[in-house]
């Protein structure tokens, strides 16, 4: 095969590995707004981990973040839409890959009318083992977050602003700052 030919398979193959990267760091998302705590479990890699968000516990395997996420996340009133842009991926090496995402996620609970807004910054490590690309580590960092309350008549209410409210810690981290 000539050199020229193999550049583009290696290229090409880098191509896909990044579509499939964007595509397993989307599934993450898309299976946290539904509460697919199954389908979640699906995306990290089976052995050691890393989750580190921002006020929240590190966790460094798949099922104790899993069911952390089931206990807090996958309730009836819970309503959340994760929106991660900008991706940069980078190949660090043959099954290996590194990556930044920008999230924007807003955040509804039903039964209180809390409405939470949140920016921020995903670093990512990704690990293809079996045949696919799984998420070993993740970490946020948050930039912004704001709160409000929608009263029954459509007044809206701000209990903090620039900091993180006792009503939008409890939503997000499952307790009070």
């Amino acid at each position: 095969m000539s050199e020229g030919l193999q550049t583009i398979e290696r290229r090409l193959q880098a191509l896909e590995d990044i579509e499939a990267i964007k595509d397993l760091q989307y599934s993450y998302w898309e299976h946290v707004d539904l509460q697919q705590p199954e389908r979640l479990r699906q995306v990290f890699h089976a052995g050691v981990i890393n989750i580190d968000f921002q006020d929240m516990p590190v966790w460094t395997d798949r099922e104790a973040f899993v069911d952390f996420y089931r206990k807090l996340g996958c309730t009836p009133e819970r309503v959340e839409t994760h929106h991660g842009v900008a991706p940069r991926i980078r190949l660090t090496g043959a099954n290996d890959a590194q990556g930044s995402w920008r999230l924007r996620m807003v955040a509804f609970n039903m039964t209180s009318r809390l409405v939470v807004r949140v920016g921020g910054e995903y670093s990512a490590q990704y690990v293809r083992s079996e045949g696919r690309w799984w998420i070993k580590a993740l970490k946020f960092v948050r930039r912004t977050v704001h709160a409000e309350r929608v009263a029954n008549d459509g007044s809206v209410t701000s209990p903090a602003f620039g900091v993180v409210s006792g009503d939008a810690a409890a939503y997000l981290f499952g307790s009070s700052q």
